[in-house]
């Protein structure tokens, strides 16, 4: 099929460029040739499933001016023998029509795994290689898509064959964005809609699973009787897609309270110790009522796994003061303690522990002999490790508390905010930080 009307990719400004100048040379075969430069055979497409792999192939296709063939595999019984049938009648059909696009979606389904699975046996293998390395398919570019690159044959990757491959990442905040605005533009929307705040809570998703967010929302107000979407049906329809079946619970001014300066508390130790800007809500779902999570900024993905990378001892001990910040400004502004510093507890015990199998805390908490098969050798480690746990705890509790109280203008600035608001982007607390010299 020709396509008539150029796909609509939203970001990704240097991966739709790499794709443009794949598309010049194609277009423009002859003269690259005559000037001695190779043009690209085979293009490979990575990414996670709903990253538009197929859209961009789409796009290279419009782009090159030539007609689009995806292979269309089937399924069932006997299907290796027809889909390797019918990838050898699409090459020929490619021939025919060429120049054109070839497109095969989830190549991998159908190739072996790893170099020494890939031998001549493998039909639709040989039948791919051979129209990248043969004169008879000039004219046919191959553009294969697949969730994983590492799992596709050697031979298939080697220079002369896909010699273009684009990795598709998650979308960045202004990818987000640029997706919200763009699938919103189609739709009623009231004013209260932030589509920032938006932005910064879908970390993580994908193009997919934005356009769903935004048609599940327009459905959620259409339930309603209503005829525009408003910010707390796509928070609804966002808490529904990213904890399934928790839902949001709407809560008491009370409860509201406790949760904002448990979270702000993190919020201002945070900023003031770790140097990172967060997000944060008191939307509460489930049994959560309420999360302080570090921005995704693409440099970093927000995984928290704090055995790997190389950090230091302050490190730690900045993340163990954060941690049981909540706590601390539950005591200073509430003169209570909830059940929500159950988790911040469990993550400094998680990160001491780190502390002491890395050796930050000297040799005397490690293991040297196999202490665990020794019972004295191992209850007097166990006991060193509790005393010294509860020493660490101490002195950055004492810490969080002192930020807190030196800072009850921030604090309590930025609570007021959290309680109108429910979600505190970073972009908007940033800039009461920088009020006060942070």
């Amino acid at each position: 099929m020709i396509l008539e009307e150029e796909p609509k990719i939203i970001g990704y400004p240097d991966e739709v460029a790499r794709i443009n100048g794949i598309a010049d040379s194609f277009r423009n075969y002859e003269e690259y040739q005559a000037k001695g430069v190779n043009v690209p055979r085979g293009l490979l497409l990575s990414g996670p499933a709903g990253v538009g792999k197929t859209l961009f192939a789409k796009y290279c296709a419009y782009r090159c001016g030539v007609e689009f063939l995806p292979f269309r595999p089937v399924s069932g019984k006997g299907a290796r023998k027809e889909n390797d049938v019918a990838l050898m009648t699409l090459f020929e059909e490619a021939k025919e029509k060429a120049p054109c696009v070839l497109f095969i979606d989830e190549i991998d389904r159908f190739l072996p795994y790893g170099y020494y699975q890939s031998d001549t046996n493998n039909t639709f293998l040989a039948t791919i290689l051979k129209a990248l390395d043969g004169e008879e398919h000039n004219g046919v570019m191959v553009i294969a898509a697949t969730i994983d690159a590492d799992r596709l044959p050697e031979p298939l990757l080697r220079s002369g064959r896909m010699d273009e491959q684009i990795v598709l990442t998650y979308p960045d905040y202004d990818c987000r964005k640029e997706m919200i605005d763009y699938y919103l533009s189609k739709l009623r929307v009231k004013a209260d809609v932030d589509t920032k705040t938006i932005a910064y809570r879908t970390a993580g998703f994908i193009g997919a699973d934005i356009r769903n967010l935004v048609n599940m929302s327009a459905r959620v107000t259409l339930s309603k009787g209503e005829d525009h979407i408003v910010m707390n049906d796509i928070l609804d329809s966002l808490y529904s897609i990213r904890f399934k079946d928790i839902r949001r619970e709407k809560t008491g001014n009370e409860d509201t309270e406790t949760t904002a300066v448990h979270e702000v508390g993190h919020l201002v130790v945070g900023k003031i110790l770790c140097h990172r800007s967060y997000d944060v809500t008191v939307d509460s779902y489930d049994y959560i009522k309420g999360v302080t999570t570090p921005t995704f900024d693409d440099e970093e993905d927000g995984d928290e796994d704090w055995s790997v990378g190389n950090v230091t001892r302050d490190y730690y001990l900045d993340q163990i003061a954060m941690s049981l910040a909540g706590k601390a400004a539950e005591e200073i502004f509430l003169s209570s303690c909830s059940t929500g510093c159950h988790a911040d507890i469990h993550k400094c015990l998680d990160l001491i522990e780190v502390m002491f199998e890395t050796g930050m805390e000297g040799f005397r908490y490690i293991d040297l002999h196999n202490a665990c098969e020794k019972t004295e050798a191992s209850n007097a480690l166990r006991e060193r490790w509790e005393r010294r746990t509860g020493q660490i705890m101490k002195k950055a509790y004492r810490r969080a508390k002192r930020i807190l109280k030196k800072n009850k203008s921030l604090f309590y600035e930025l609570c007021e905010m959290l309680k109108d608001k429910t979600v505190l982007v970073c972009e908007d607390s940033n800039k009461v930080f920088a009020e006060y010299g942070y």
